[in-house]
């Protein structure tokens, strides 16, 4: 059986922060994620590690976790 890929939306607020940092930590304890906070959630973005290097997230963007754990992120629309 093929295990389906888990997503979550940024939408730039603390408790999404917070989401993404644990999604994309998983145990790993050694990813380092940048975040840049802002009063304004759309202004606030955070930086992940991907199989194509470190990679932008801002409000609205999807983070996927693939089945072999990798990230991507898909803009927002």
């Amino acid at each position: 059986m093929t295990q389906q890929p888990d997503t979550l939306l940024f939408d730039g607020t603390n408790a999404s922060v917070l989401a993404v940092m644990r999604f994309v930590d998983l145990g790993r304890r050694t990813t380092t994620i940048d975040i840049h906070a802002d009063t304004d959630p759309a202004r606030t973005h955070i930086t992940i590690p991907t199989p194509n290097g470190r990679v932008r997230v801002t409000a609205g963007d999807t983070v996927t976790r693939d089945s072999s754990g990798e990230f991507r992120v898909t803009p927002a629309p």
